[in-house]
């Protein structure tokens, strides 16, 4: 029985790689396409390709080299230590996030065990597997957590957990008696939760500082910072850190729903350099200049504050946070991603994703096992 169980393991996991091996060259080939269209496209030097495939070897055998090519060609550095989404996807974050535990720790409704509430943004009412909540954890019926919905005059909906991309992520402002979205359409609060059915946060919603709004209005423009705690010291280091711009008439910021990932520099400013998910490159986003020098308010505060959440996240080494500024100056988390982590926008503006503690990260996967999750609903 244990010999069967640990063959149809091996073979799921084989199945897995091979579809997610499969439709990253496809995304690779389609990000290579479009960097030619716009002849931006460059093939590695020899030295620097020859070395980045000795370089993953140990890991990887027959690396794709369209990923060096893509972030290089899009930073215009060239450094073997380039890691490819492959290699990210099936073997770092495996190896060093706990996937077993990924959507307990990911779930929004459950934040405030672990993050203070004061920079969370204030929730009406939460549905944690099919239950309704209130903002102070009591539950409540369907009726109650209407009431409360319709006292306000606007609201975010979302999804408690696997929201990334934006996915569901819908705000509502009141028209008379109902509630309606950006495209006009009306609902009415109880159709709307039964159209969510379950697991899902309703959040006011947060007015930006105004220095983050000016790049687009429509959207609550984050700042995603990128950590990793050591594996040789357990210290928590910010990697990687983008201002993220929804694009015009979009309610979220996400690359996915066609917004824009701005460079951000160690010190919080801008690098005057922003790119799509497509790989193209921009100066300005929806008609706003990237001022190079120009510092992000708050920035400080963020990076000190995803730290210090990092070190709660014992089964994570690995978490890239959402955060804004509200109108006020203080600093909101929106989300924190323990899976999945976007890495392409990273390397194209910043070069390796790892830097300085690539080689570490390397040695450690390629000594691990890494977990393994397969989660839907039937």
């Amino acid at each position: 029985m244990i010999d069967m169980i640990s063959t149809v393991k091996k073979i799921t996991v084989f199945v897995y790689d091979s579809f997610v091996k499969y439709t990253l060259r496809k995304k690779a080939r389609k990000i290579i396409s479009t960097l030619k269209k716009e002849g931006t496209a460059k093939n590695p030097p020899e030295r620097t390709l020859q070395a980045y495939r000795e370089f993953w070897k140990p890991v990887l055998r027959g690396i794709d080299v369209k990923w060096l090519k893509i972030y290089g060609s899009v930073s215009g550095l060239w450094d073997r230590r380039y890691v490819s989404e492959r290699i990210y996807y099936s073997i770092i974050e495996p190896c060093l996030n706990n996937k077993a535990f990924a959507k307990a720790y990911n779930d929004k409704n459950f934040y405030w065990k672990t993050i203070d509430s004061a920079l969370l943004p204030e929730t009406f009412v939460k549905n944690i597997n099919g239950v309704f909540y209130n903002s102070k954890n009591a539950a409540i019926d369907l009726n109650e957590a209407c009431r409360t919905v319709e006292q306000a005059e606007s609201f975010i909906i979302k999804p408690s957990v696997d929201s990334g991309g934006g996915k569901a992520v819908r705000l509502y402002r009141r028209v008379g008696d109902v509630f309606s979205d950006k495209e006009g359409c009306a609902v009415k609060t109880e159709e709307l939760f039964r159209n969510y059915r379950k697991n899902f946060t309703v959040q006011k919603v947060i007015k930006q500082h105004e220095f983050y709004a000016c790049f687009n209005a429509t959207s609550l423009n984050t700042v995603r910072i990128f950590t990793y705690r050591s594996v040789a010291d357990e210290q928590v280091h910010v990697l990687h850190s983008v201002l993220r711009a929804g694009r015009a008439g979009s309610v979220t910021d996400n690359q996915a729903s066609g917004g824009f990932a701005c460079g951000v520099t160690d010190d919080g400013c801008l690098t005057g350099k922003a790119v799509n998910k497509a790989g193209s490159s921009f100066r300005e986003v929806n008609g706003v200049k990237l001022e190079e020098d120009l510092r992000l308010p708050g920035f400080e505060s963020m990076k000190k504050t995803a730290k210090r959440i990092a070190k709660e996240f014992a089964y994570s080494r690995l978490l890239g946070f959402d955060m804004c500024v509200d109108a006020e100056g203080e600093v909101k988390l929106i989300e924190v991603n323990n899976v999945n982590n976007e890495i392409n926008f990273y390397q194209m503006l910043n070069g390796p994703l790892f830097g300085e503690f690539t080689k570490e990260v390397l040695e450690w996967v390629s000594m691990k096992d890494k977990s393994f999750m397969i989660d839907f609903d039937i």
